[in-house]
């Protein structure tokens, strides 16, 4: 009786003893760092374990065969690993996870946020500040006709909320005067308010409408303040590597606005702006008013600030293309 006692123990230990255990570390395929918290189950089995800060995880007393691991975590793909388990041995194992597939970011390219991306040159274009946002920018132009004329101004403008942005400063246009074989400079100074509101913004397409009033001052004191203004739509479709904009104004008569921007590297764009004026109203330019406004260049941004430099060039009219720059800094 007592051998047959002593021989069930032996048995019972024996057989308790035919287990094994499986013991591995989980890298991310890409770096090689260790992955904390995975879960790794076996298949079909209660078998269980999470790996540990380091990567490593151990799971035991699991009786021999061929097992197949299931090793999932948060933001990778979810794998399968065929084991052997033998017994009263340890297998070792190293698992690479890789990220999902949309959580991948090969080939990507960073682009640059353009600081002045509501404007062309001078035209606006749908797109909106954020509330709080805020840019400051000069900007000037020389037209070589007879007499000259210098255009110069200081523009702002800040974010009122995501939808709404008001805009203003002080525009002054120069030309000279001669008497008397006296040449002396002539400065007509203006105050400008331009708001703009945004009606529809998704990320690659807006829609806007605004105005710019202008209060052009007396010279010299003498005379009355004129006012004048401008009504316009415009819409903007396109990315952060080509974007088209479009609009439609209204003052003395309708201007047509069509303006496009395209990426060349990280930090530069080349922008074209350009007015059509129909013959629909009051002669703006020339006898008939069908003077067309034309103009190309490039903007050089980093993170605040941009630099346009630019050509402008009136249809119908007999001058050379006018030099145009405009210096911008953005808030944030």
């Amino acid at each position: 009786m007592r051998r047959a006692i002593i021989l069930m123990l032996f048995l019972s230990n024996f057989l308790y003893s035919q287990t094994g255990a499986v013991r591995g570390i989980v890298k991310n395929q890409f770096t090689g760092e260790p992955i904390s918290g995975v879960t790794v189950l076996i298949e079909g089995t209660p078998f269980g374990a999470t790996t540990d800060k380091l990567g490593w995880f151990e799971i035991k007393d699991i009786p021999p065969g061929k097992y197949n691991l299931i090793v999932t975590a948060l933001g990778f793909e979810q794998k399968r690993v065929e084991i052997s388990i033998h017994p009263d041995e340890i297998s070792y194992i190293s698992i690479s996870l890789g990220p999902r597939q949309e959580l991948q970011r090969t080939n990507v390219q960073y682009l640059r946020p353009d600081p002045n991306h509501t404007r062309l040159f001078l035209a606006p274009t749908a797109r909106s500040l954020k509330s709080g946002q805020g840019y400051a920018c000069i900007y000037g132009s020389f037209f070589p006709y007879e007499p000259p004329l210098v255009l110069g101004a200081v523009d702002f403008a800040v974010g009122i909320s995501n939808f709404i942005t008001l805009g203003g400063g002080v525009t002054a246009f120069g030309s000279v005067a001669a008497a008397w074989f006296i040449v002396i400079p002539v400065i007509i100074p203006a105050f400008h308010i331009a708001p703009k509101i945004t009606l529809f913004q998704v990320e690659n397409f807006s829609t806007a409408i605004g105005g710019l009033f202008l209060i052009f001052l007396p010279i010299f004191g003498e005379g009355e303040s004129e006012t004048t203004g401008m009504y316009y739509g415009v819409a903007t479709y396109g990315n952060d590597k080509i974007s088209i904009t479009a609009g439609l104004g209204f003052v003395q008569t309708s201007i047509i606005l069509i303006g496009a921007e395209f990426r060349i590297s990280n930090h530069t764009k080349f922008i074209t702006e350009n007015w059509l004026l129909p013959n629909s109203g009051p002669p703006i330019f020339g006898e008939n008013g069908s003077v067309n406004y034309l103009s190309f260049g490039f903007r050089f941004f980093g993170e605040r600030l941009a630099a346009d430099l630019g050509l402008i060039f009136f249809t119908g009219l007999e001058e050379p293309f006018s030099p145009l720059i405009r210096l911008t800094y953005n808030s944030r």
